[in-house]
């Protein structure tokens, strides 16, 4: 064996020895951090530039060849002289010595440092017990160990240089990696991984790559200017300490007369009818620590849907609560805290906006948000159909609507919700408060009763086109009557049947599933579809027990109007059979009750323009074309024309 280590050191020695004599001077770099280096000079061996060894070295004996597979004594040696032999030369290497996971696009870290480094150390040589004098580093022996390499740094580009640094013996000889695995990308999700393991090698004293903070960079070298091929991070918005935004929405609707045989007090009123809702919103936020973040909407109200936002399932108006006044009033429907924890990935730029700080965060992340807010705020989100203020206005469109959310009168409850973001998927999860009773104004804060959520998200490409297909799934833990135990003591006392008589603990669970997909720069498509348990009465969304929805939504870029929106959508709402028996018989629900029912799916069309009269300032035309309301063949069908207006700052 020491046989081999001792041919394996020579050779090596002298074919590399022989390769910097034929290649051509170089004026040697000068470190003030470390002795000056010898004057012979060499440029940067075809094994390193191009991670493979010399011919020369691959035709020597088998004990001179780096194995490709487990290292061997002659292989560990071999690399080490190797090392040691190269250490004197001034390599002014290509860019593309850079391992291509140091590029700028994979780590961004290495624009803001604007320093990557190499690092060889000396490894224990332990050959034979004695250093061999034609070393070519010259060092001595000193307790049967050599003493490690004295610390030189060589240029490569600007910005870029290769060290040498001096360090201790290790107890143990240890390999250094193949070559070639400098080259070799990692995944953004084994990077982690992947630093623990540098470290460990440079405590090792091996081969690797290190890519520094941007402090540990400033006390290294000075700053360089960004180079053409890197990234300007400077683009990515600085973190916001605190903003504010607001908003003011209006919005109109009226509905002429329409035929109706009876009406109950649930009913939608056949004459013609108008009303408006307003409201005023605040959105303050301000940055607490590292990825933290809290919010406060103060909000000011005023007006009421149509009928008291009665008369239909899928409400025309998502701007109208189920409670009003004719006078302003204040309420704060958010108060919540957001902490952000970044997972790993690439850095993505976040801009100011309402309830969002400026600033940067990675790809992969986890985000957690407890205090009050709404379920929608994170639940059920869509790009072309979730914001009453900026594309459609029915509940049921805006929403899944059998998606039976946990909230209050106004729509907000309390809770918490916790998102995972990796790479294609974010998976979702939310406890929550519901009301004290079905559809109240006050929310159980003792949890007794609550409501689970969980969501997975799914981004994908069609036809080179981004978007997102989500599946959620919601179990809600009341209070709450069952619509053949109101019938039945109905019977049996000859009334109208009565929730309130009935309820008692119970769940009532659901699923929805929810797709938006773009089709062009301007054009998206979106649809949904959601069912609960049609054995209980609606806790506090609306009475819908099967939805069907899609639509579109385009850009105005075709007609020369880029901000400029018009949409157009349709619903099928249901109800399962006892909830038909329930309304037959003249039951009441959340938003329905005509006193009897001939039963219809109720069937909705909307379609609206937005027209961007000034930055910041939007008048939106709406028309809704309602068969069935509230599922009842014997009323209807209606025409709703909206007018809303809409600014922000």
């Amino acid at each position: 064996m020491k046989a081999a280590r001792s041919s394996a050191r020579n050779c090596v020695i002298d074919e590399v020895l022989a390769h910097t004599r034929t290649s051509p001077r170089v004026p040697a770099a000068k470190s003030d951090s470390a002795p000056a280096m010898r004057s012979t000079s060499c440029r940067m061996p075809t094994a390193w530039r191009k991670h493979a060894w010399p011919a020369s070295v691959n035709s020597t004996p088998a004990a001179c060849r780096y194995s490709s597979g487990a290292p061997t004594a002659a292989s560990r040696s071999e690399m080490r002289l190797l090392a040691a032999a190269t250490a004197r030369c001034d390599w002014r290497a290509p860019a593309e010595m850079l391992p291509s996971r140091a590029t700028a696009t994979n780590r961004p870290s290495v624009t803001r440092s604007k320093r990557a480094r190499f690092i060889v150390g000396a490894i224990r040589r332990d050959l034979g017990g004695k250093c061999n004098r034609d070393d070519p580093v010259g060092a001595l022996s000193r307790a049967g160990h050599c003493d490690p390499f004295t610390m030189a740094k060589f240029p490569l580009r600007p910005g870029t240089s290769l060290e040498f640094y001096r360090l201790p013996p290790l107890p143990s000889p240890m390999p250094l990696p193949f070559p070639r695995q400098i080259d070799r990308p990692l995944p953004r999700q084994a990077e982690r991984a992947d630093v623990r393991r540098l470290r460990h090698a440079l405590a090792a004293l091996v081969l690797g790559l290190g890519l520094q903070g941007t402090a540990l960079a400033d006390t290294a070298a000075p700053k360089v200017p960004d180079t053409p091929d890197a990234p300007a991070t400077q683009d990515l918005p600085k973190p916001q300490r605190w903003n504010l935004h607001g908003q003011f929405t209006n919005v109109t609707q009226w509905h002429p007369d329409f035929s109706a045989r009876y009406s109950g007090a649930n009913s939608l009123t056949p004459t013609s009818d108008n009303r408006e809702t307003v409201d005023l919103t605040l959105f303050l936020g301000v940055r607490l620590w590292k990825g933290a973040e809290l919010y406060a909407n103060p909000e000011i109200d005023q007006g009421f849907g149509l009928d008291n936002t009665l008369g239909m399932a899928g409400f025309p108006s998502a701007e109208a609560y189920k409670v009003g006044k004719n006078e302003p009033y204040h309420k704060l429907p958010r108060f919540f805290l957001r902490q952000i924890i970044d997972l790993g990935g690439e850095q993505q730029a976040v801009e100011s906006a309402p309830n969002q700080l400026a600033g940067t965060r990675s790809a992969d992340n986890l985000t957690i948000t407890i205090g009050k807010f709404s379920v929608a705020d994170i639940f059920d989100t869509n790009a072309y159909a979730h914001d009453p203020r900026g594309d459609f206005l029915n509940w049921s469109i805006v929403d899944a609507g059998a998606f039976d959310y946990a909230a209050d009168a106004w729509g907000y409850t309390r809770g918490m919700a916790v998102e995972w973001t990796q790479s294609w998927w974010t998976v979702r999860g939310g406890f929550f408060a519901l009301s004290d009773v079905p559809n109240s104004v006050t929310i159980d804060t003792s949890f007794k009763q609550y409501a689970w959520i969980g969501e997975l998200e799914a981004r994908h490409q069609w036809l080179g086109r981004p978007g997102k297909v989500k599946f959620l799934a919601f179990a809600n833990r009341g209070r709450m009557g069952g619509y053949g135990d109101a019938v039945s003591l109905a019977q049996q006392t000859g009334s109208t049947p009565d929730m309130s008589l009935v309820r008692r603990l119970a769940w009532r669970p659901g699923v929805a599933l929810n797709v938006e997909q773009e089709l062009a720069p301007d054009l998206g498509f979106f649809a949904r579809a959601s069912m609960n348990d049609g054995s209980k009465e609606t806790y506090e969304f609306t009475d819908i027990n099967q939805s069907v929805s899609a639509g579109f939504s385009l850009k105005g870029d075709r007609w020369g109007r880029h901000n400029d929106t018009v949409g157009v959508a349709v619903v099928v709402n249901g109800l399962s059979r006892a909830a038909r028996q329930y309304f037959a018989a003249g039951g009441l629900g959340v938003l329905i009750g005509d006193g009897a029912l001939n039963y219809g799916t109720e069937r909705i069309a909307e379609v609206y323009y937005n027209w961007a009269a000034m930055p910041h300032l939007t008048l939106g035309f709406n028309y809704q074309y309602v068969v069935h309301p509230a599922y009842n063949r014997d009323r209807g069908p209606v025409s709703i024309l909206g007018l809303r207006v809409h600014a922000d700052f």
